[in-house]
């Protein structure tokens, strides 16, 4: 397979290992990516299994919560063994998405910042957006711009929950 081909119909899902995940915010970006025909690839910082949010779960009420939980229990296997955040080549890609608040982590924040340097598609779903910090200078040890700067399309978890409430109606 030429790699044009493999990068147009994969799709990396980066979940948090620093912090719980939301868990109908996963499902949506799963169901949609693996919708439209996109291999899907999960990854977390270390490898690290990832954690749901429960009390985000819970807050969805029994019957949405069931269903999320189902959906869960069909992708068993990549939750328990995503792969290493450091092994994954950006590039390999079509769509990254991150998923977390804009606080997920150095590694995370690494692997938008490349991602965003080689002007490829990036969307964070995270809470509200921070402000872009400039890089600093070399000498400097501190933790890299948040990775929701104006390359990436930022989606707040909250607008996110709103049009899930909203289509339940």
């Amino acid at each position: 397979m030429s790699s044009a081909s493999n990068t147009a119909s994969s799709v990396l899902i980066i979940l948090p290992a620093e912090a719980d995940f939301d868990a109908a915010a996963f499902v949506d970006a799963h169901r949609t990516a693996k919708a439209a025909g996109h291999y899907v690839v999960l990854a977390t910082p270390g490898g690290a299994q990832p954690q749901v949010d429960e009390t985000e779960l819970q807050s969805l009420g029994p019957d949405a919560a069931t269903r999320v939980r189902g959906y869960l229990e069909e992708c068993t296997l990549a939750l328990l063994s995503p792969r290493a955040l450091h092994t994954v080549d950006e590039a390999s890609f079509a769509q990254v998405i991150i998923l977390g608040e804009p606080a997920v982590g150095e590694e995370i924040h690494r692997f938008a910042a490349t991602r965003r340097a080689a002007r490829r598609p990036l969307t964070v779903l995270g809470g509200q957006p921070a402000t872009t910090v400039e890089p600093p200078d070399s000498t400097e040890s501190t933790t890299p711009a948040a990775p929701d700067a104006p390359d990436a399309d930022v989606v707040s978890l909250d607008a996110v929950r709103r049009s899930r409430t909203h289509t339940k109606e």
